[in-house]
Formats: C-alpha cells, structure tokens, sequence
C-alpha cells in the first residue's frame, strides 16, 4: 500500500504554476492547429534545387534539395541510347562495322597483289638499306667479330696475299703479340709465336726448307717482320742457312769438311702469304 506524502511546501515562484504557464500551452496549441503540416501538402510541396555540376552519388545523409540536384544532373546526361530497350544499326551507322563497310573497305589479294612481299623483292634490298646491323653481318669476315674464339685444327686468316720482298713492302696487317702466324714461301712454309705489343712487335719465323739425306743437303729460312712507322708489318729481314755434303758443328759453328756451307743474311726469300692462325696464349 502507498505511503502518504505530505505536500512540499518549499516551492519557490518561479517553480510554480501560474495562469500565465495555461496562457503560453493555449497559444502554442493555438498555432499547431493554425500552422500544421498536413500529408497532403507535404505530397504537394514543391522543391527548389540546382543541379549539381558533376555527376555524383548521393550519400547516406542529403539535404533534400541538393539531393534532387544530384539526380537531375544524372538524368541531364543521359542521351537517347540510354533510353532504348534495344540498339540498331540505324542507331549507331556512323560508326558500325557493318558487312557492307568491309566488303568495300577489306583488304583483299587483289589489292595488295601490286605491293606485296615476295622473294624476290626481298632479295632486291640491298644491305646498305638496313641499317643497325654489325661490321661483320655484312662482311662475312671471321675478323670482324668480338671475342672470337682460337680455332685450332687448320683454321687461319689470311692476312697478307702478294709477293713481298726484303726491306720494300708493308705487309698491311698489325701484328698481335701472343698470336701464332704461318708464313708461306714459294717452296715452304713455317710458324712462328709474335712477341711483343703495339709498335714493339715482332715475329721470327723458320722455315725449313729442302733436305735430302742422300745428298747430304739441308736448307733453312729465318723471316723476321717488326711493325713499320705506320703501324703495320714490314719485312724487316731474314737469312737461310744451307748446307751440302759433309759439315759438322764444332766450337759452336759450321765446319765443312769437302762439303758446302752457306750462312747468309741478304738471301731473304719472297713471301707469298701470311696467315693468323689465333691466340698462341
């Protein structure tokens, strides 16, 4: 059961009810009445908006204008395609690719038959038109590579071709030091290892030449070339050494003994060829 609460008796002024309180509830009643909002004028209402300059959603809090501003720009860019259940070619002639346009636009044999690429329009291209390629793509000369490996096995490149005689020919080629070089005559042909770098090289070749054991008869070359003024191999000198019938080596010479002995330094022998055969080393 409730308990009785005697009544306060500590109420200030302005806490308590005073006919001006009924006053201000009566007025304010008043004017809902007067001023209220019905359903049929917020369906009716209308609504000023500016449309929005781009494109943009709608986010998940608009002011009701700027939202119907979002919508119209949307729509404002909408064009007629937008708006058709199905699209025709009448629609989009302009621009479509249709059987017509290739059939006169194709590229057919028949039109291209003047221009077109064969064999022998290729093989007409001379390689001074293509451009980019290496020395040697042209050339074909093993000389003209990088890094070329030593081929052993006969392999060699000439690089002197003629008829060089003592002290009056420059050979044309540079001489490498650490190279082995073949060096043909009219009746032999010997090797040699270069030495040497740049102006200091040089190379000494022997080269055997007849020895018949019957007869008691051997003959041997000695070709020096060194680097010229310009750079490249010149025949610098060379001797031979014959020798017939009986001679001996004694006290560090030849000794003949009713035979032939021969050491001479101006019989320099003509060099018909001159062949690098690769890195000795």
């Amino acid at each position: 059961m409730a308990e009785w609460q005697e009544p306060k008796t500590d109420y200030t002024a302005e806490a308590q009810v005073t006919p001006s309180i009924f006053n201000t509830l009566g007025e304010n009643e008043r004017y809902l009445q007067e001023k209220k909002i019905t359903t049929e004028q917020v369906q009716d209402a209308s609504i000023t908006s500016t449309q929005y300059g781009t494109r943009t959603n709608i986010s998940g809090t608009e002011v009701l204008k700027v939202c119907i501003g979002k919508i119209r720009k949307w729509f404002a860019d909408l064009k007629a395609l937008a708006f058709k259940s199905t699209v025709g070619t009448s629609d989009i002639d302009n621009y479509a690719v249709t059987s017509s346009k290739l059939g006169t636009n194709s590229v057919t044999t028949a039109k291209i038959n003047a221009n077109a690429v064969t064999d022998a329009k290729i093989n007409s291209v001379s390689a001074s038109k293509v451009t980019g390629l290496h020395k040697v793509a042209t050339s074909g000369d093993y000389n003209d590579l990088k890094n070329k490996p030593n081929i052993g096995g006969g392999s060699g490149t000439v690089v002197f071709n003629g008829n060089a005689n003592h002290f009056d020919y420059d050979l044309g080629f540079v001489i490498k030091g650490g190279y082995r070089y073949a060096v043909e005559l009219n009746y032999a042909v010997g090797e040699g290892i270069a030495i040497g770098e740049g102006s200091d090289a040089t190379l000494r070749v022997l080269i055997p030449g007849d020895c018949y054991a019957a007869d008691r008869m051997t003959n041997i070359s000695i070709i020096c070339l060194t680097t010229g003024y310009d750079g490249t191999a010149v025949y610098h000198g060379g001797g031979s050494i014959y020798t017939e019938g009986d001679a001996t080596i004694e006290g560090g010479g030849l000794d003949r003994d009713a035979g032939y002995i021969e050491i001479s330094g101006h019989s320099c022998p003509a060099i018909k060829r001159v062949i690098e055969l690769g890195k000795a080393y």
